[in-house]
This record gives C-alpha cells, sequence and structure tokens, in this order.
C-alpha cells in the first residue's frame, strides 16, 4: 500500500474539511481504528502519513504538538 492509496482511502475523507488544530490525539485514534478494520498494516500506514503530516505543520508552527504521537497504538 503506498502513501497516496493511504492518504486518498484513509486520510483525507476524515480530515480533509478539519482545520489542523482541531485534529486532536482523540480524533485522530478514530481515525486510526478505522484504517484498522481492514488491516492492521492500513493503519500503521495511516498513522505514518499522518505522523509526517502533522510534523511538517509543527516545524512549520502551524500547530502547538503533533497529535499522531499521543495516538494508541493498536498493534
Amino acid at each position: 500500500m503506498n502513501m497516496e492509496h493511504t492518504l486518498k482511502q484513509w486520510i483525507m475523507p476524515f480530515v480533509g474539511d478539519i482545520e489542523l488544530n482541531q485534529c486532536n490525539t482523540e480524533y485522530i485514534d478514530q481515525l486510526l481504528e478505522k484504517a484498522s478494520t481492514l488491516t492492521t498494516t492500513s493503519a500503521e500506514k495511516a498513522r505514518e502519513v499522518l505522523s509526517i503530516a502533522f510534523n511538517y505543520a509543527y516545524q512549520n508552527n502551524l500547530i502547538d504538538k503533533n497529535p499522531v504521537k499521543q495516538a494508541k497504538n493498536l498493534s
């Protein structure tokens, strides 16, 4: 599963219309739980892509913290 597929399938439908500062850890947990209903690999890839995106936002002072870092591990 590549990053583009993960982005289109699991991330954009859930966070595409939400402001970055509204994506908290609880919201990320819900998204990852939905992704894990298909496979654990889907959730792991979604976590990876989200972490990259939120790290970028954090490093560019768009958010105060990366909510993915505190998200539950589903494994």
